[in-house]
């Protein structure tokens, strides 16, 4: 390989090095298990935000249950609630034992909470007893 086509090549792989780890930085993932005790309910639970300019931009809750009965009977009961709330600009699919609730644009992501920073995100989660990575 000639001097200039490395080069080339090697500007590219730090080109999209610095894209994935730009990236990386403007997400948070954080997981929780379900229990019986404190959920009525098996599973795991896991939130991905997703900021723009250190702000609060779009979420997606991904709730995991022990088999697909539970999730079918959570997600018709969530569909439901929504339904009966006008202002909601939550969307929800179930998969197999899977309920994906998910929410972007402006204002409030989190209800009872006025977190919106990544860090008050974070600090959220975690009070919430999520592990955040």
């Amino acid at each position: 390989m000639n001097k200039n086509l490395k080069i080339a090549v090697l500007m590219v792989i730090m080109a999209c090095m610095l894209m994935l780890l730009t990236a990386c930085g403007n997400k948070l993932t954080a997981e929780r298990e379900m229990t019986l005790e404190k959920d009525g309910m098996e599973g795991k639970v896991t939130i991905e935000v997703t900021f723009k300019d250190d702000k609060a931009e779009s979420f997606e809750e991904i709730m995991e249950y022990k088999d697909e009965e539970t999730a079918k009977n959570t997600y018709s009961l969530l569909k439901t609630i929504m339904n009966i709330s006008e202002d909601s600009n939550l969307e929800l699919n179930q998969t197999g034992n899977k309920i994906i609730l998910s929410t972007s644009g402006e204002g409030k992501l989190f209800e009872d909470s006025e977190a919106q920073t990544k860090q008050e995100v974070k600090e959220y989660l975690e009070s919430e007893g999520f592990k955040v990575k």
